[in-house]
């Protein structure tokens, strides 16, 4: 497993060589970057939506976008930044849809 380099500007550059990495099809950067990412992203998702489930499908939702757009990825910024963008977005998406989920299931068993 991979640790985040302590310097900002080289754990920066890593981020992007394993992104470019991931945009190849290189399955062990994914795995490379989740290592990476994973925990930060976990914690603060846990504090902005405190359900399990979702905090677990909005991980799941963010390295499966980052898998499907590593090859469109431009190095401007930090990549923690763009994966929480990606992380954040998802969490009301799955909120609604288990809202609508939960209140069919309460019309259904009515």
């Amino acid at each position: 497993m991979t640790t985040v380099a302590t310097d900002p500007a080289t754990s920066v550059a890593e981020d992007a060589l394993i992104i470019r990495r991931i945009g190849n099809g290189d399955r062990d950067a994914l795995a490379e970057l989740y290592a990476r990412h994973a925990g930060w992203l976990t914690t603060r998702l846990q504090r902005r939506c405190g359900n399990p489930e979702l905090v677990d499908t909005a991980l799941q939702d963010t390295f499966l976008a980052v898998w499907k757009q590593a090859d469109r990825y431009e190095p401007t910024g930090d990549v923690g930044a763009w994966l929480w963008t990606i992380a954040n977005g998802s969490v009301p998406r799955n909120c609604s849809l288990i809202i609508t989920i939960r209140a069919t299931q309460k019309v259904l068993m009515s």
